[in-house]
């Protein structure tokens, strides 16, 4: 009797091991492409993903100080100033619109019953993180959270918070840190220390490498704040009502933008009033103020 071990059994064994391991790794493989699909967009879709972020660049250099009209009767400072800040402030709106644009888009799928592409469902777990979306929403949810929040900020509110901030550009900060906004930090060297900090407080004054950065991370504040949700809920339903956006309306949700509270609030109106900062914002195509342009301006 032949008791020597058949010579095919490691074979079959190993060929076994081989195929369970396969299968592991395709199991493991699909869920991680569940999880991660933006980690699976194409070249070429992150090529034009690439291009509409240079598209929105080439648009928005468009707007300049010499493209920007300031009434001559304006005193020299506050004149600068605007020239200054409103081009920044323009092109940031410039790309909040085309962001916003994309999520309309987005709806508008939804709504016809088909699936995000997978260039939308990479776009949109980005910026559910980027504004600090509810998580666990549905995509069809998520897109309607962001659209309260990727909105643009009227520049006759962005103008007189910065005013208010900086003094008309000429605080320390503004001049040192490009901070407009009295925006804080909490990393030790992440900006300028305040000469009167409070005794064991660790703010800085954050510091940005150019004015549009600073008005990139305002607006960013203001629309993924938790402490302003009451700004982008009125801005929401002026939306809604199809109605031209008024920054002495979304001023009352800045309540906590300051330690003033309230005063800060009357502050503000009263600076928007007395400078007649709303020439500056879009205004209507009609004398009713509801066109398709006046409602999303």
């Amino acid at each position: 009797m032949n008791n020597t071990p058949n010579s095919k059994t490691p074979w079959l064994g190993y060929a076994f091991l081989a195929y369970s391991l396969l299968c592991l790794f395709m199991t493991f493989g699909i869920i991680y492409w569940l999880n991660h699909t933006e980690a699976f967009i194409s070249s070429q879709a992150a090529k034009d993903l690439a291009r509409s972020e240079v598209q929105v660049e080439d648009t928005t250099s468009l707007y300049t100080e010499e493209s920007i009209q300031i009434p001559t009767n304006i005193p020299a400072l506050k004149r600068n100033f605007y020239k200054q800040l409103l081009p920044a402030i323009n092109r940031q709106n410039a790309k909040i619109k085309q962001q916003r644009r994309q999520l309309i888009k987005m709806a508008e799928r939804q709504n016809e019953g088909k699936p995000l592409t997978l260039e939308q469902q990479a776009t949109l777990e980005t910026w559910s993180l980027r504004y600090r979306a509810a998580e666990d929403l549905t995509d069809e949810a998520l897109v309607q959270e962001l659209l309260v929040r990727v909105d643009v900020v009227p520049p006759s509110m962005a103008l007189a918070q910065a005013a208010m901030e900086s003094a008309w550009g000429r605080s320390r900060f503004a001049k040192e840190a490009n901070n407009y906004f009295g925006q804080w930090c909490f990393t030790p060297g992440c900006g300028v220390v305040p000469n009167r900090r409070n005794p064991g407080a660790t703010h800085e004054v954050a510091r940005f490498d150019s004015l549009q950065a600073a008005v990139a991370a305002y607006m960013l504040n203001i629309n993924s704040h938790p402490a302003y949700e009451q700004v982008r809920l009125i801005r929401a339903e002026s939306r809604s009502q199809q109605q031209m956006l008024d920054s002495l309306k979304l001023a009352q949700g800045l309540e906590k933008y300051s330690e003033k509270g309230t005063a800060y609030i009357d502050d503000l109106k009263g600076m928007i009033r007395y400078n007649k900062l709303k020439q500056f914002d879009p205004q209507p195509t009609d004398t009713k103020g509801n066109s398709a342009v006046a409602a999303d301006s």
